[in-house]
């Protein structure tokens, strides 16, 4: 019943890939592309709060919180999406390390209800499936989920395609375009915790 529609932007993956490895390298941990990406999305939230929201029966509910799930895929084909709870508040080392520990929990099937509750937006990451591009459903409750897939070549650049799909009862193409265009330019000039409290 949510009014989906859909925007995608491309940006630079060897920008990406290399700031994930200095970040990583910096700090001797295992962060993934998709970590990053949590951490910008993050940060694009919280410059555009009304892609934080959610739509209620009784009106629009703004949240003062970040909380983004993110779509993982276990072993036996079943999919589970637990959160991470005030995003914003961590630096990517903290986002990876949230990340492991759920996707630990959720391999030993020890995820509770209160690791799935409380969502504001999505990220599903779809690179290693060969595909390059992502349409993905908006969950209930939520305004936005992020994806990305494989990256693709075009001429020399290889590119990432980074989509948002949102519930357009919240907001308009022109305020999810520039969260998407806040998202793509954090990902390959964000810095990793210039405005963090972690």
């Amino acid at each position: 019943t949510i009014p989906h529609s859909y925007l995608y932007r491309h940006v630079d993956a060897a920008a990406v890939q290399a700031k994930v490895k200095a970040i990583a390298a910096a700090h001797d941990i295992m962060l993934s592309v998709t970590d990053w990406l949590i951490a910008c999305v993050a940060r694009a939230l919280r410059a555009h709060p009304r892609v934080n929201a959610g739509w209620a029966e009784n009106g629009l509910v703004y949240h003062d919180e970040i909380n983004i799930g993110f779509a993982y895929d276990l072993s036996d084909g079943s999919l589970v999406v637990p959160v991470i709870r005030n995003v914003d508040r961590l630096d990517p080392t903290g986002v990876a390390g949230a990340a492991r520990a759920l996707q630990k929990r959720a391999i030993r099937g020890a995820l509770t209800a209160a690791d799935f509750a409380d969502g504001h937006c999505t990220v599903t990451s779809m690179i290693g499936a060969g595909v390059h591009q992502v349409a993905p459903i908006v969950y209930p409750g939520q305004t936005a989920i992020v994806g990305v897939g494989d990256p693709w070549g075009l001429g020399a650049a290889t590119l990432y395609t980074v989509s948002v799909a949102f519930d357009h009862r919240v907001v308009s193409g022109a305020q999810a375009g520039r969260f998407l265009a806040q998202l793509c330019c954090e990902l390959v000039e964000g810095t990793e915790g210039d405005d963090h409290a972690g």
